[in-house]
């Protein structure tokens, strides 16, 4: 016995009924909803844009049950996973920033908002005088050997005596 939808179960009957065949009855036939003929996996695709509404490169999504299926963007935006179970959880993160959906329920574009993003405090450091001073110090005492050397030398040489 076939087993048809009912969108097909109406054409069928529509057809045989202009073409003047036997009448088809409903017994004849097992109708189901669309949504039990549907396979229980799907395909999910999306693009991830930053606060700016702009690709997310580095944005990834994952199956929440399975940390092995994975995508991560590229310089598009784009993700795609393939025979995802439709109930599955998928966490789509960008810059520590987190959604969650279902497979069914994953729209063509996520976006993140300003204000899911955490600020970035940079902090900057004067660079430090230790080094050049250092260095000075070392210049200077340098100096002063050499000077100090140069003195002794010549106090070490025998003078001359004049009559």
């Amino acid at each position: 016995m076939p087993i048809l939808t009912e969108k097909e179960f109406e054409n069928l009957a529509y057809n045989a009924k202009q073409q003047a065949k036997s009448s088809i009855s409903p017994e004849d036939y097992v109708i189901l909803p669309v949504d039990q003929l549907a396979s229980p996996y799907v395909n999910v695709s999306t693009i991830i844009l930053n606060a700016d509404k702009e690709p997310a490169e580095g944005a990834t999504i994952s199956v929440a049950a399975d940390v092995f299926k994975h995508s991560t963007a590229q310089a598009d935006g784009k993700v795609y996973l393939e025979a995802v179970e439709r109930d599955q959880i998928l966490k789509v993160n960008y810059m520590n920033a987190e959604l969650s959906f279902t497979a069914n329920e994953l729209p063509s574009v996520v976006s993140f908002s300003p204000t899911m993003l955490d600020e970035v405090i940079i902090h900057g450091k004067k660079k430090s005088d230790f080094w050049y001073n250092f260095t000075a110090i070392g210049l200077t005492a340098l100096t002063i050997g050499i000077v100090y050397k140069t003195i002794q030398e010549e106090k070490s040489q025998p003078q001359p005596i004049h009559l």
